[in-house]
C-alpha cells in the first residue's frame, strides 16, 4: 500500500511537471508566433519551429494520457488492496471471536472435567464403604451359618434324646399297665400320677424343641424343604402320640427319626 502511494504521489508529479512542460511550450509557440517577420525564411523557420512544437506538444498529450491510464490503473488496484485489507480484517476479528469461544469451552471443559473426578473421588469412597459393609456382612452371616450349624446339632442330639426317653417311658407306662399285682388304686395314687407327669414334662419338651425347629425352618430352609420337615416331624409326633401300652409292640420310630435327621442334614447344607 505504501509502494502504490509513492507511485501515485511520482505519477502526479509527473502530471504536473508535463503540464508545465506544456505551459512553457506554449508560450514559446505564442513568443515565436509574434516574432515572426515577414521573410519567407523567418516563416520558414517559424513553421518548422511551430511544426516541432506541435509534435512536442501532442508527445506530452500522448504522455499525459498515459500517465492518467497509469494512474487509474493504480488507484482500481490500490481499491481492490484496501477491499482486501477489510476483509483479512473481519477475517482476523472472526477467527479472534472463535478462539474466545474455543477457551470459553475449553474452561467450561475443565469444570466439567474436575466435577467427574471428584464424582470419581466419591464413588470410590462410597464403594470402599460398601466392600466393607459386605466384609462385615459376610462376617455377620458365616458367624450365623456356624451357630446355625451347631444349633442344629444340638437339636439332633436333643430331639433324640428325647425320643430315647418318651420310648422308654412308654416301656415303662406299658408295664404299669401290665403289672397285676398292684391295684388300680395304688396305681392311681402312685406310678400313674408320676408317670402322668413325666408324660407331660416330655410332652412340654417336645412342644418347645417343635417351636425351635419350625423357628430354624421357617428362617433358613426354602418352601420345598420346610414342608417336608414339617410333614417328618408331624408324622413322628402322630405315631408317638397314638401308640398304646394295650398294643404291647412299642418300638422307637426309627424311620421318622431318619427322615427328620436326613432333611435337617440336607437343609443344612441347602443353607450352607
Amino acid at each position: 500500500v505504501i509502494k502504490k502511494e509513492a507511485d501515485k504521489i511520482t505519477s502526479q508529479r509527473a502530471v504536473t511537471k508535463l503540464q508545465s512542460n506544456l505551459r512553457i511550450v506554449s508560450e514559446d509557440l505564442r513568443g515565436s508566433r509574434q516574432s515572426v517577420t515577414n521573410s519567407e525564411a523567418e516563416k520558414i523557420v517559424s513553421q518548422r519551429t511551430i511544426l516541432r512544437l506541435q509534435n512536442n506538444l501532442r508527445n506530452v498529450f500522448e504522455e499525459l494520457d498515459d500517465l492518467t491510464t497509469r494512474l487509474l490503473n493504480k488507484t482500481d488496484k490500490l481499491q481492490v488492496a484496501e477491499q482486501k485489507v477489510i476483509e483479512l480484517t473481519k477475517s482476523m476479528n472472526d477467527q479472534k471471536q472463535d478462539k474466545e469461544t474455543s477457551l470459553a469451552k475449553l474452561d467450561q471443559l475443565d469444570k466439567e472435567n474436575k466435577d467427574l473426578e471428584n464424582q470419581l473421588r466419591s464413588n470410590e469412597i462410597e464403594l470402599e464403604l460398601l466392600k466393607t459393609s459386605i466384609e462385615t456382612e459376610r462376617n455377620k452371616h458365616e458367624s450365623a451359618m456356624e451357630w446355625l450349624h451347631v444349633r442344629c446339632t444340638e437339636m439332633e442330639s436333643e430331639l433324640k434324646r428325647y425320643k430315647d426317653a418318651h420310648f422308654n417311658l412308654l416301656l415303662k407306662l406299658d408295664s404299669v399297665h401290665n403289672y397285676s399285682k398292684i391295684s388300680i388304686e395304688e396305681s392311681a395314687l402312685v406310678d400313674k400320677t408320676f408317670i402322668d407327669q413325666r408324660l407331660e414334662d416330655e410332652r412340654a419338651k417336645e412342644e418347645h424343641l417343635a417351636e425351635e425347629t419350625t423357628y430354624v425352618i421357617n428362617k433358613f430352609t426354602s418352601a420345598k424343604d420346610r414342608h417336608e420337615v414339617i410333614k417328618s416331624f408331624k408324622r413322628r409326633i402322630e405315631k408317638e402320640s397314638c401308640s398304646s401300652p394295650a398294643n404291647n409292640q412299642i418300638s422307637p420310630d426309627n424311620d421318622s427319626g431318619i427322615e427328620y435327621d436326613t432333611t435337617v442334614s440336607h437343609t443344612y447344607c441347602d443353607i450352607k
